[in-house]
């Protein structure tokens, strides 16, 4: 598998100072004896938490789909050929049955009321024939990819330096075994997939199953072997899946525990992890939708008969991975090779981190001569919007950030013994703004995300530095805009990473702004031509919404365009990649600032594959109990995704909390990958030396010395997760599936 999923290349120094700062000197000895022993701690307290906070093993009650499908036929394709064009590659045409009585335009109406139709006739072009192609790469992993041969569909690009394998099955020479087709004259499409080690009973079995495929609207749904199902983020709530509903749909949404799964979060990740059933090596299999577009998975268990999931899509192709039979820590591995394995971050990140909305440069001072003052070691700051003047991203506001490149300077200086380091803050939109440097740059390199309203015109919106406008990455030219204003960016402050916010992309109008803040922008608006090439209505009608809100819901108007394809690169098909986009220029952009040293890039929206690029924090979630026990799921998830280093803001960013949630939350932290503290400004303060009582400082100061005395240890898991791909937790993982999926 190497050669088709090339592995991403990095230089690995031979070591790096541990960093220990404000650990006095009689600790360190302490503190490197304590790693040595640190695996078995990290993996046997992991594991003690998961069971004490997952009291209850998870039964998920049987019901009816959750979520009916709009059209009410189950299958309209039949087979027309077979062909084996390669001993690994399977080609079979369909037949839709439905579109040659209909003549290609389905009339449809909602039979159940579930989401509101605008128009009760619409054409939305139904294919009369469907091309499938099976590939399998390995005993492994096997893919399915459905495609319209008559009309051009989005396709997800490939990101880095991870080429399409679609073309590589050709080489081998083996039969694709596990696949089998229902060949039932003028029968429904029907396929099932069968294990390498479980001969009798399929794995995955599409007998009547539904399978729609129109041009704004797809329906895939297939049986599974059993119901204990974990993946598909991002998202807050137990790490096994339950009978409901999961919007992925990249948005600014502060998820509690009891949220609505049907909205949609930060970040989108179709992926499953199945175990089946009878089998005693308890052996899983992965299901990659590799799909962008706004969708929404659903599943309801059978009693005795496997769980059913569906998938609906408004738009794309149905592009699935399926990897089987196999460990749970092998197919994540296969998995991260396929979607491109974690970044290594530097050693000092596997620190503890303290941030705060509205720090200033007095503030951070203080922060470091508290941590100082009780001991207590942290090699992370980070600043957030409020160091930006007015709101400008890559500027220095001039009064509270006097003086951050100095500071930073200090804070690098090791013979003074303060040993930090700084995470600075970036934002995609760009102010709009002749005054603003990067915004004269992209109007002239013509880099800019555009508007279908207004013609000739780069969409706008708004943020905290006003009127705004945003890059647009299917463009080259955005990526050095962005590299050259990180450059500039790092000689005012000397950051040593960037953590990335608002780039799902989200700014405070849905979809384009009705009025603007100044008058000569609303005149600027009234005066723009409408844009004859591109339909702004285009999504205002479509068939499907897989989410509750609309889907320019504090984001850009879906019918904004992208540099290249007319047709497609549009927000309603990109949109869920711009966190991904913008997390790869951060990281090549860094590049050149950092040269041999490593840096460090956090990003609040994900996508398969960001963490090739970034870390990623888990965002503003709520400090209660609930939360702190999601925050396990979630980390584990993440894991699974391609992300190993992630944690939550500890004691969570909204909410005041109790001292004891606090402390407790302290010692849960020392275990994730990402050790934050990060809190609003309206709630109370969460550093670890924010208590009255001294007992409770020592006890936060004891869970942080047993970070870093794990420290090593969890460096080394992420090492490991680079090379090879996997969990940094593989142990704990296997260790909560087969606990809570035992018979």
């Amino acid at each position: 598998m190497t050669e088709e999923f090339p592995l991403h290349e990095e230089a690995v120094p031979a070591s790096e100072p541990l960093a220990t700062s404000g650990i006095p000197e009689t600790d360190k000895k302490r503190v490197m004896i304590g790693s040595a022993i640190g695996g078995g701690i990290f993996l046997g307290v992991l594991v003690a938490i998961i069971v004490l906070v997952s009291t209850e093993k998870p039964k998920p009650k049987p019901r009816p789909p959750p979520v009916p499908s709009v059209y009410p036929h189950y299958n309209p394709f039949y087979v027309d050929t077979f062909a084996r064009e390669t001993d690994r590659r399977i080609k079979i045409t369909l037949i839709n049955r439905r579109a040659e009585l209909e003549n290609g335009t389905f009339h449809f109406s909602d039979p159940y009321g579930y989401i509101p139709i605008v128009k009760e006739d619409y054409e939305n072009h139904e294919p009369k024939r469907l091309e499938v192609f099976v590939l399998e790469y390995d005993e492994h992993l096997t893919r399915l990819f459905y495609t319209d041969p008559d009309l051009e569909r989005w396709r997800v690009p490939y990101f880095g330096n991870h080429s399409d394998p679609y073309a590589q099955a050709s080489r081998y020479t083996q039969n694709p075994s596990g696949f089998h087709l229902n060949e039932k004259v003028n029968g429904s499409f029907q396929w099932n997939y069968f294990s390498h080690s479980i001969s009798f009973t399929p794995i995955i079995d599409t007998h009547d199953c539904r399978l729609q495929y129109f041009d704004k609207y797809i329906e895939f749904e297939a049986l599974l072997d059993r119901d204990f199902i974990y993946g598909m983020g991002e998202r807050i709530e137990s790490f096994h899946l339950k009978n409901d509903n999961y919007s992925l749909w990249n948005r600014f949404h502060p998820a509690d525990h009891d949220s609505d799964t049907e909205v949609g979060m930060y970040g989108s990740h179709p992926f499953i992890l199945n175990r089946l059933t009878d089998t005693k090596r308890h052996d899983f299999i992965g299901l990659f939708m590799r799909n962008s577009n706004a969708m929404i998975f659903s599943m309801w268990d059978h009693v005795n008969n496997g769980t059913t999931i569906n998938y609906k899509m408004i738009g794309g192709v149905i592009d699935l991975f399926i990897f089987h039979t196999a460990d749970p820590q092998y197919i994540l591995r296969k998995y991260h090779s396929v979607i491109g394995r974690p970044y290594i971050p530097p050693v000092w990140a596997m620190g503890f981190h303290q941030a705060r909305e509205n720090y200033s440069v007095a503030d951070l001072e203080e922060v470091i001569k508290k941590h100082k003052e009780h001991e207590i070691p942290v090699d992370a700051l980070w600043a957030d919007q409020q160091m930006y003047e007015n709101g400008w991203p890559f500027t220095v506001n001039s009064h509270s950030f006097k003086g951050i490149k100095d500071l930073v300077t200090r804070m690098h200086d090791h013979q003074k013994g303060i040993d930090m380091y700084f995470v600075a803050v970036a934002t995609p939109g760009l102010p709009k703004d002749e005054k603003y440097k990067y915004y004269l740059e992209a109007v002239k390199e013509e880099a800019l995300v555009m508007s279908a309203v207004h013609f000739d015109h780069p969409f706008e919106g708004m943020t905290l530095a006003g009127v705004s406008v945003w890059l647009d990455f299917f463009l080259y030219n955005s990526t050095t805009i962005w590299a050259s204003a990180l450059h500039d960016f790092y000689d005012k402050t000397m950051y040593d990473g960037i953590w990335l916010t608002e780039n799902e992309p989200f700014h405070r109008c849905n979809g384009e702004c009705s009025s603007f803040t100044t008058e000569a922008d609303a005149d600027d608006a009234k005066s723009s031509i409408p844009n004859p090439f591109h339909n702004s209505s285009e999504f205002e009608y479509i068939p499907y919404r897989p989410t509750i809100d609309p889907l320019d819901w504090d984001t850009l108007h879906m019918a904004a365009y992208h540099y290249g394809d007319d047709m497609f690169h549009k927000q309603y098909y990109a949109h869920n990649l711009y966190g991904l986009q913008l997390a790869q220029a951060t990281y090549e952009g860094l590049v050149g600032n950092f040269e041999n040293r490593r840096f460090f890039v956090a990003s609040r929206s994900t996508w398969p594959g960001s963490g090739q690029y970034a870390s990623h924090w888990l965002a503003n979630n709520y400090g209660n109990w609930e939360s702190m026990r999601a925050s396990i799921a979630s980390v584990m998830n993440f894991n699974m995704f391609g992300i190993p280093h992630v944690g939550a803001p500890i004691g969570g960013f909204y909410n005041d909390v109790t001292d004891e949630m606090l402390i407790r939350w302290f010692e849960l932290g020392a275990f994730y990958p990402l050790m934050l503290s990060f809190s609003s400004v309206g709630a109370r303060r969460k550093e670890a030396y924010a208590f009255t009582n001294i007992e409770h400082i020592d006890y936060v100061r004891k869970a942080i010395y047993e970070r870093y005395c794990l420290l090593r240890f969890m460096y080394t898991k992420i090492f490991e997760s680079h090379l090879w791909g996997g969990a940094v937790v593989p142990c704990t993982l296997r260790c909560y599936c087969l606990l809570y999926t035992s018979p």
